[in-house]
Formats: C-alpha cells, structure tokens, sequence
C-alpha cells in the first residue's frame, strides 16, 4: 500500500483519537491536559502514572478520617448516658400499692411485758386478746379490722384500718413481714406513705399519733412520729434510714402505727375507762422507697 494512504491513515486515527479525547474532556468539564490526572484520580486501580495521582486517594485517607468522625458513632455511648435512665430506677420504687389485695398486710401481735412478772404493760397492742376489756367489747366495741379496700385511694385501693380506741396507750400497728429470703436492703433510703384518716379525731385530747417504723432480723428499730392530722385530706408520711443504728441491709418488717395518747403510768387506765371511745378509720396508700 502506498505511504501517502498510511499516513492518510494515521493522521485520520489521531484526529479521531484526539477529538474523542477533546469531547470527554469536555463533558467532565476539564481541559484537554488535565484530562489524564483527573479520571486517573477516580481510576487508581489502574496503577501506573494514574496511580500518582493516589496521592489525591491520600485525601481518601483524610476521608477515612470521617470515619474518626464516626467515632461519633462512640458519641452514640451517650446511649450510654441513656443509662442515666437506670438513674430513673433512683426513683421510688413502689412497694405497695394496694390495688387489688392487702398484698399480705396483717396486724403486728407484739405486746408488751413486765420482764419479771410477765404482767401485759403499755403501750396496749389492741388486737391482742384482754386488752379490750369485757365491758368495752359488751357495749358494741368492734376488734380492730384491716382489709382491702376497692374505693379509696388514688387510684382507688388501699388498705383500710378500722379501730375503736378506749383508753390512753393503746395502739394497733398495720405491717408487712418479709420473709428471710427476701429482706429490704434500705441504705440510705427514705420510706414514703400516703395515709388518710377519716373522720379526722376531733378530740380534745392531745398526743394521737401515726408512727412508722422498720426493723432488722435482730429487731432493732427506726422509728418516725408524727401528730395525727386534723384533716380528713390524704397526707405523706416519711421515714428516713439515714444515719440508722440497725442493719439497713437486712429489713425484715415495716409498720405503720396508730396509737392513742401516750401518758405516764400514773394516768395510765389500761384501756378500761378513761375517756369517751373514738373510732378511728385510715386508709393507708402508695408505700414506696427511694
């Protein structure tokens, strides 16, 4: 074939080589000489001089810093502070709340001795057999109730306590008896009630009282006393572990006591007859500890 056509020939494949190159250039927007370096930047797999051009794929390498910033997926161990929430398990946590039983409330029998004679003393435990005397129970005084009550309280149930006072002394304590397999760690805890009295006691008599208190398994004791209310209104009473003598790890009971005026022994009448009797009916509600 004749030179004149081969050259005809390559200078034809150059220029369409060179007008293909000049229309891709064109289409990303560069010019023709810096064509090569930037697809070899998208094309570093292709080794070679575009391989160079790696060194915009070190940028990559800053990019994968991003993925440093993805240590702010580590930010996400805020969830972390969504433990905060397990602070929220720091909230009351409710005991009792007397929505549908007594949830095994039952009266404390404990009463009283002389150590030497064996002889009943005060404070009278009400629920014990004699200290209701014949005459008292003869002239319609009722035994002291507790039970389950479906309507009072918010929401509605409670327990309700129902006693009949006679004399100085006396007292009936509402509590909870857990069992060795389940003591109350209370550390530093405060106990919180809600009790209702109703009637309020609307007697001249001063000293009424509504006492709270818990025990270890060695029956040492904290106690917190406060006058009963002259509303017939729900209230909150409170007791504090802090600062405790007894073992706040192995709380085996909690009472709440409802008590009549406590005189000295002098004045003391045994519950037999030193004022007018004075029904009491409390409903005790929302026993929580935080």
């Amino acid at each position: 074939m004749p030179d004149a056509i081969l050259r005809k020939g390559k200078d034809n494949a150059v220029k369409d080589s060179k007008q293909r190159l000049n229309q891709f250039a064109a289409l990303c927007g560069l010019g023709a000489v810096g064509i090569l370096a930037a697809c070899g930047s998208n094309a570093t797999s292709s080794g070679g001089t575009g391989g160079a051009s790696a060194k915009g794929g070190n940028t990559g390498n800053g990019g994968s810093s991003t993925t440093g910033g993805s240590s702010a997926t580590g930010g996400s161990s805020a969830t972390g502070g969504a433990t905060g929430s397990g602070g929220s398990s720091a909230g009351p946590v409710t005991l009792f709340d007397f929505a549908n039983s007594d949830q095994g409330w039952t009266y404390n029998t404990y009463q009283a001795t002389d150590s030497t004679s064996g002889a009943t003393v005060a404070p009278y435990n009400l629920v014990v057999a004699g200290n209701l005397s014949a005459a008292d129970l003869d002239a319609g005084v009722r035994a002291p109730t507790l039970a389950f009550d479906s309507t009072t309280g918010d929401p509605p149930g409670s327990l309700k306590v129902g006693v009949t006072f006679t004399g100085n002394n006396q007292q009936v304590n509402p509590n909870c008896d857990w069992a060795a397999g389940s003591l109350q760690d209370w550390t530093n805890k405060t106990v919180s009630v809600r009790i209702k009295v109703d009637p309020a006691v609307t007697t001249s008599s001063t000293g009424w009282g509504i006492q709270l208190f818990a025990q270890d398994t060695s029956w040492s004791g904290q106690y917190q006393w406060a006058d009963f209310p002259t509303d017939n209104d729900w209230h909150t009473y409170t007791l504090s572990m802090a600062g405790t003598a007894l073992d706040p790890t192995k709380i085996t009971q909690f009472t709440v006591q409802f008590s009549s005026p406590n005189v000295a022994a002098s004045g003391d009448d045994g519950g037999v007859s030193s004022f007018t009797p004075v029904t009491v009916t409390a409903y005790i509600d929302n026993v929580t500890v935080q």
